[in-house]
C-alpha cells in the first residue's frame, strides 16, 4: 500500500471509530464550526416575501419597506461593538436596478473603508442575485454580508447582515437566511 493510502485509510478508519471528527480529519473544518444546525421557520411579510430564520430570532417590523431580524435583540442602542454572537439582517426595497444597486452599495461602503472580500453572482428564487461580503467599514458589526435580488427593472431587494467572522457559526446561518428568500408577488 502507498504511503498517501495508507494515511487516508488510517485517517477514515480513526473517523469512523469517532476517535477524530471526519470533517476535521480531512477537510481542516474546526469541528466546533460543524455544529448541528438551529430549526428553521419562516416569516412572511404578507403579498411581498418569505425568508427562513432560525426559530427564537426577534422579528423588527419598523417600516412598510424595512425588516430587521435579530439574532437576539440587543439591551441598548448602537454605537459600540457588538458582540460577537449577535447578528443583524435588514431587508429592505431600493429604488435602482439590480446592477446600479449594487454598484452604488459597494462604492457606499467602501468610502467607510470596507473592503469587498469576495462577490458573486448566483440566481435567488428564479431571480438573478449578487452576493458581497464586505470587512471592516468602522461600524458596530466588523463583517457584512449582503445580497441583492431583482425585484424588477427598477427596484433591488437588499438582504443586508452584519456579523463577527470569528462567530464560527454565523457565515453558514446567514448564507441559508439569505438563499431562503422568496418573493411572493
Amino acid at each position: 500500500m502507498k504511503p498517501k493510502q495508507l494515511v487516508l485509510a488510517l485517517l477514515t478508519t480513526t473517523a469512523f471509530l469517532s476517535v477524530l471528527p471526519l470533517s476535521h480529519s480531512l477537510t481542516g473544518i474546526n469541528s466546533s464550526s460543524a455544529q448541528t444546525p438551529s430549526k428553521f421557520v419562516t416569516y412572511t411579510e404578507p403579498n411581498f416575501f418569505s425568508i427562513q430564520h432560525p426559530s427564537g430570532w426577534t422579528i423588527d417590523k419598523s417600516a412598510s419597506n424595512y425588516t430587521i431580524l435579530w439574532s437576539r435583540k440587543p439591551s441598548g442602542p448602537g454605537g459600540g461593538k457588538a458582540p460577537a454572537n449577535l447578528v443583524k439582517t435588514d431587508i429592505t426595497v431600493t429604488d435602482g436596478s439590480l446592477e446600479t444597486v449594487v454598484k452604488r452599495d459597494i462604492a457606499s461602503s467602501q468610502s467607510y473603508n470596507a473592503t469587498v472580500k469576495q462577490r458573486r453572482n448566483l440566481t435567488i428564487n428564479g431571480r438573478n442575485a449578487v452576493r458581497v461580503y464586505l470587512t471592516g467599514g468602522g461600524f458596530d458589526f466588523p463583517d457584512t454580508m449582503l445580497t441583492f435580488v431583482r425585484y424588477n427593472n427598477k427596484q433591488t431587494v437588499v438582504i443586508s447582515s452584519y456579523y463577527t467572522a470569528s462567530n464560527s457559526s454565523a457565515a453558514g446561518t446567514i448564507e441559508r437566511i439569505h438563499g431562503s428568500f422568496r418573493l411572493l408577488r
